[in-house]
């Protein structure tokens, strides 16, 4: 009777201690994706306003058509390389 006292505590003891551990893995991972939310949303907003000013420059120089059209191109340039990385990356 007491070897099967001992183990439940010994269990006992077990989960609360996986739980600790969970508890702390649990925040930690939930910061970290915060941390990536929020360097994504910059990420994005960097790229956005480098892609406006992009255009506003070469708008002042050869035209809104022009402009919308180069910077377009560079966007699908850039995403495109973006695109073959990560398959790159996946596909090994």
């Amino acid at each position: 009777m007491r070897s099967v006292a001992r183990m439940l505590v010994r269990v006992a003891d077990l989960i609360e201690a996986e739980g600790r551990s969970l508890r702390g893995g649990a925040f930690r991972l939930s910061c970290g994706v915060a941390m990536i939310v929020v360097a994504t949303a910059s990420i994005i907003a960097g790229l956005a306003l480098g892609l406006w000013g992009m255009y506003l420059a070469i708008a002042a120089q050869a035209g809104p058509p022009v402009g919308a059209a180069l910077v377009g191109a560079v966007a699908l340039i850039a995403g495109g390389l973006v695109a073959w990385a990560a398959h790159r990356l996946v596909a090994r």
